[in-house]
């Protein structure tokens, strides 16, 4: 409802570009999570649905759509002028969406184990799939990748590096010792306080 109302907010204040057709994404996404077409029931019941669209809308909504409507305003030149960066703004928000979807799809993976004890097996959750054990491993991969995929942005700002690599680092930790910790404050405390710890760091370094 809110992806709703906020789709129809900004076609009402005209703003175009990829922007509008980004959150058109997530509107469809939001609707077919929900709507019975897939074996009576939403999407929601497909395998591995729910982790993808839930990265995919994180990602769109706090990176792609924010940058979409900043660059837009903004002259090209002086934005790689002042994020330093070595290759183009568009290219730039491709990849930093990319790397979000990566992590949220890794921190939403101790979740998914918490809840494996609560999950109706029509869901097909990773854990559900794959095993506990496969789904960290494959979230550790993920932090792997999310690392490449930062020295592949080849910031000339090397704190931020070391600010992501400490983030990714505890997010891996926090992968690999969900099946050890079993209470439910585990995932709903420590592992939900990642991106919070991240803003404190982001300012403290």
């Amino acid at each position: 409802m809110a992806t709703v109302t906020a789709l129809a907010v900004l076609i009402k204040l005209e703003i175009s570009g990829y922007a509008l057709i980004l959150l058109m994404m997530i509107t469809a996404i939001n609707l077919l999570y929900v709507l019975p077409i897939w074996k009576g029931h939403g999407l929601r019941y497909s395998p591995f649905f729910k982790l993808f669209s839930v990265s995919i809308v994180w990602a769109i909504l706090i990176i792609a759509i924010p940058q979409f409507l900043y660059y837009e305003t903004i002259p090209a030149a002086h934005l790689i002028n002042d994020y330093k960066l070595s290759f183009l703004p568009s290219h730039y928000i491709e990849l930093h969406t990319l790397k979000i979807f990566i992590l949220v799809i890794a921190l939403c993976i101790p979740f998914e184990i918490r809840d494996l004890k609560y999950d109706e097996e029509e869901l097909q959750t990773l854990p559900q799939v794959l095993g506990v054990q496969v789904s960290k491993y494959i979230g550790l991969c993920l932090c792997v990748l999310y690392l490449l995929l930062l020295f592949f942005q080849n910031f000339e700002i090397e704190d931020i590096q070391y600010r992501e690599i400490i983030m990714v680092t505890i997010t891996g930790a926090a992968i690999w010792f969900s099946g050890k910790f079993k209470s439910d404050y585990y995932a709903s405390f420590f592992v939900e306080a990642i991106p919070l710890l991240w803003l404190i760091i982001f300012w403290a370094i």
